[in-house]
């Protein structure tokens, strides 16, 4: 057991609540239900006792898969009557369904909606967000009206990282259109082939007279600048990371670095796609461990990716003004104390939808940007640091990104290259 998350489960603070909660459910830990249980019935946010709802019936359904099936906890303070639905997705699992869904025919369809969306926000839980975000597509086919609560289009947002109005129409058109599918698509056969005959009598003439020849060699040429930087993979101890190193030369003054940190129970893939493009075309060194839950507390985490930092110097040279850190969610918290235990090495640190953050010194010299979406309840946590940031002349950038949830964004990448560029310039 986990004395640290359970005695975190009474903190005043209910950011630090959630984070037990969370931490708890992908625990499995069969101990963890009764103080789940607590919370369900005690806590005074809404939102925390649901949340403890689902961790409890996420770990419960991990112990069913390996256990008897006898009744644990969470059946005895919820106690339903179930019944086995075999889900029609391509890994066939079999999902636990309330029995009573299945009743009057005009109150069916609502009944099973409300378990399709109840099945997202455990997929979700469990960080599979595609799986996830096909259940939702389902409850809101089912039932169209769910889209008008604000819980179900902020949660559409999270899982699609779209803005509230375009996810709900996303999800509620899949799957829509395989009807039509046939006919269209022997008009469009038969529109092809005569496109392409049209083509094939101006193609030549096209590129030869726009130059769309010479642009082309130059893109190729940048795609295999691109392909001959180096990817490495490397690991210390338990804990693995990515470098990704530009194909030119190290600068005389050596590489500046940005180091990627995912969000909780994440892995490095989760960030690097949204930043590789730009670090290279920009020539910056990509450093991005997988740390997973993050060890607590958070300097744990902190002098871990030290360690990792110091073993990659050894190897490239850094840009003796220290790295830049940019974290997302759980990320945000470790990359805020790195730059507090370690501002000598730190250049600038984002922080997106960062639940907790490290307050740094006053004296220190690191330049932080901190990024919230409109609808990240994680926002109103950290006003007071954002203010301390600002009095203290630290605060290069603070911004809200409209009809957004707790996801990041591209207004995350861009902002990321903004301080970068400030902090290596000075």
């Amino acid at each position: 057991m986990n004395e640290k998350l359970f005695t975190l489960l009474q903190d005043p603070d209910p950011a630090w609540r959630r984070r037990a909660i969370i931490a708890l459910a992908r625990s499995g830990d069969v101990d963890a239900l009764r103080p789940l249980a607590e919370i369900v019935m005690n806590d005074p946010v809404p939102e925390l006792r649901e949340l403890a709802r689902k961790a409890g019936r996420h770990i419960r359904r991990q112990i069913d898969a390996a256990a008897s099936g006898e009744p644990t906890l969470i059946e005895e303070i919820a106690p339903t009557t179930k019944a086995v639905m075999q889900s029609d997705d391509a890994d066939g699992d079999v999902f636990i369904m309330p029995a009573n869904w299945y009743l009057a025919s005009s109150e069916r369809p609502i009944q099973k909606a409300r378990w399709h969306y109840s099945r997202a926000l455990d997929l979700h839980l469990e960080d599979r967000n595609k799986r996830a975000s096909k259940e939702l597509s389902k409850a809101l086919r089912l039932d169209p009206t769910m889209g008008e609560e604000t819980p179900v289009a902020n949660f559409a947002a999270l899982v699609t990282g779209l803005p509230r109005t375009q996810a709900l129409e996303v999800l509620a058109k899949r799957g829509t259109s395989s009807q039509r599918t046939g006919r269209f698509m022997k008009l469009l056969a038969f529109g092809l082939v005569i496109f392409v005959l049209a083509l094939i009598g101006g193609l030549a003439f096209t590129l030869l007279s726009s130059g769309t020849v010479e642009r082309y060699v130059t893109v190729n040429r940048q795609v295999q600048a691109e392909a001959q930087a180096e990817h490495i993979t490397a690991s210390l101890g338990s804990t693995e990371y990515q470098v990704i190193v530009p194909a030119a030369e190290a600068p005389d003054g050596g590489w500046r670095v940005l180091v990627l940190l995912h969000g909780y129970g994440g892995q490095a893939a989760d960030v690097l796609p949204l930043f590789e493009d730009v670090a290279l075309g920009e020539g910056v060194l990509l450093i991005a461990p997988t740390i997973g839950e993050y060890p607590f507390p958070y300097d744990r985490s902190a002098n871990r990716l030290n360690e990792i930092l110091v073993q990659v110097a050894l190897e490239q040279p850094f840009d003796e003004r220290g790295v830049v850190l940019y974290g997302f969610s759980s990320g945000g918290d470790v990359a805020t104390q790195y730059a507090r235990d370690y501002p000598e090495q730190t250049a600038g640190v984002i922080a997106s939808g960062a639940p907790e953050v490290g307050v740094p010194s006053s004296s220190s010299a690191v330049q932080y940007a901190v990024i919230y979406g409109e609808d990240d309840e994680l926002q109103d946590y950290n006003q007071n640091f954002v203010t301390e940031l600002r009095d203290n002349n630290q605060l290069f950038a603070y911004e809200v990104v409209p009809d957004i949830g707790h996801v990041p964004t591209p207004r995350d990448v861009l902002l990321t290259f903004e301080l970068l560029q400030s902090v290596y310039t000075r």
